[in-house]
């Protein structure tokens, strides 16, 4: 038996939707941190949502039908450590289905409920220390999650079997459950039954007298209008939580409404930190008002600006990392809520080595002939090219590759790619991965040469003339330096 790995998912658990994706995990392992074993995913249902079993990639075409399937990542044994797994759950709805008022029960009476881990005696383990442990649970119906954090067990008592949620102690903030359910949904009701229920609701419930239940949570109403609410917290707080059912009551947020059909294609972009990118907006086709914004950011973490057109938007972030941005319209006008989700991957500058010395600015001095090295993020692809080369373009026909532009070339992680002397113009490369494309970095290749006067129009060769910015100049160049290219030779010349 080896060590045991380390390994997690951003998040125990998401909704999906049919024909339009999923935001995807990649896992993440912590331990072992170098000679880390090979990493497979799978599906527990590859007819509900399939997924790539060597890049945990999840297409909108690979999220097939309404239901629920776990992703499981695997890690091989390698070295001093043992195979080890970990997973997350998809619960994947239809965002055209009808959806009808309906009741999920969660019943912890039973042993090992939800594949959790029965403990009694003098046991001091909770659910998060077992080799699989269940962080969230999908109800029968397939509608309703209910994920759990912190301290929390199925525990058998001396009668039955109930859900123990921990209160907060000096080393530990109290523990909670929280139930969702997906867009189009709204949560009427919760009951809870236990020997022990007196939790706190967020938000809080309205006034909610029920002789069923030992608690009840229910929407609050405001001016007469009950409130919408998709997703509720419940925490052991100011006691521990002693659970053995609960029942969560759910409708369509609109029953009679129209989905508003907001989409992102493609729904996975990345981008640098720091930089601002413009990507593409959500696509709208009902023209709703929509409400940008970055889960697990604060505003001043992100800017987003939408074009006037609304087609593309212009997004900086300060925080390096794996986001999810998120589009939403308000129901009105017939239509129900709308919401679309994208992948948005943030990435660090590149560090880019000039013989093996890393560069501070984008610009290269090639007086004389130099190599370039990139360090290139996990699970990404870099592509390059010299801009003014005399390199042929690739043209689409010949591209089969779907991060490909035309013109670049896939750069081997760790290469050095030389640089001849004399080199003027410029070398562009992006970073990209399963379709979508960062922005082009471009670095500024020249070297010093003395300032001549010079006619354009010699007639002793082909005189090919660049401003500073590597552009070609056709026709009469205006007065201002620029770059003389002449049988192989380049130099800075002045028009007058």
């Amino acid at each position: 038996m080896g060590k045991e790995p380390k390994l997690s998912f951003a998040n125990e658990s998401v909704y999906g939707k049919v024909n339009t994706g999923v935001v995807w995990q990649q896992v993440t392992v912590t331990e072992p941190e170098e000679n880390i074993g090979a990493i497979t995913y799978s599906s527990s249902d590859p007819e509900i949502v399939a997924v790539d079993a060597s890049t945990g990639q999840i297409k909108p075409s690979d999220v097939k039908k309404a239901g629920v399937a776990t992703i499981t990542a695997t890690i091989a044994a390698n070295g001093d450590y043992a195979e080890g797994s970990c997973s997350y759950l998809i619960v994947v709805v239809d965002p055209n289905a009808e959806v009808k008022p309906g009741e999920t029960i969660f019943d912890f009476t039973t042993t090992n409920p939800y594949g959790m881990t029965t403990m009694s005696g003098n046991t001091t383990s909770y659910e998060k220390d077992m080799d699989n442990p269940v962080t969230s649970i999908a109800g029968v119906n397939e509608t309703v999650i209910i994920s759990f954090d912190g301290r929390y067990r199925s525990w058998k008592t001396s009668n039955s079997n109930e859900l123990r949620v921990e209160k907060s102690n000096a080393t530990n903030p109290a523990s909670s459950l929280t139930v969702k359910v997906p867009e189009g949904y709204k949560i009427t009701k919760i009951g809870i039954t236990g020997s022990a229920v007196t939790p706190k609701y967020s938000p809080e419930s309205g006034d909610s007298p029920d002789d069923d239940f030992n608690s009840v949570w229910i929407p609050t109403v405001i001016d007469g209008t009950s409130q919408v609410v998709d997703e509720v917290t419940i925490t052991a707080d100011p006691n521990q939580l002693k659970i053995s059912k609960i029942n969560v009551m759910w409708d369509a947020s609109g029953s009679d409404m129209k989905p508003a059909q907001l989409t992102f294609a493609p729904n996975v972009n990345g981008i640098y930190v720091n930089e601002e990118a413009e990507i593409n907006a959500v696509n709208n086709p009902e023209g709703r008002t929509i409400t940008y914004s970055i889960a697990g950011l604060n505003a001043d973490q992100y800017t987003i600006t939408p074009s006037e057109d609304g087609k593309t938007m212009k997004v900086r972030v300060n925080t390096p990392g794996t986001y999810t941005l998120e589009a939403r319209s308000a129901a009105g006008d017939g239509f129900r809520d709308g919401f679309a989700i994208m992948r948005l991957n943030v990435y660090r500058h590149l560090a880019v080595y000039v013989a093996d010395v890393k560069i501070e600015q984008d610009e290269i001095n090639t007086e004389t002939e130099t190599y370039i090295r990139i360090d290139v993020p996990e699970n990404a692809f870099l592509y390059y090219k010299f801009e003014n080369s005399s390199t042929p373009e690739t043209t689409a026909d010949d591209i089969t590759d779907e991060n490909l532009l035309p013109g670049y070339t896939l750069y081997d992680n760790g290469d050095d790619i030389p640089i001849p002397a004399k080199t003027i113009g410029y070398f562009n490369f992006y970073i990209a991965n399963y379709g979508y494309k960062s922005p082009i970095r471009k670095i500024a290749l020249s070297f010093e040469t003395g300032v001549t006067d010079i006619d354009a129009n010699t007639e002793d060769g082909v005189v090919r003339l660049f401003d500073l910015n590597g552009r070609q100049i056709n026709g009469e160049p205006e007065k201002g330096v620029y770059i003389r290219i002449q049988n192989g030779k380049a130099s800075k010349v002045l028009v007058k």
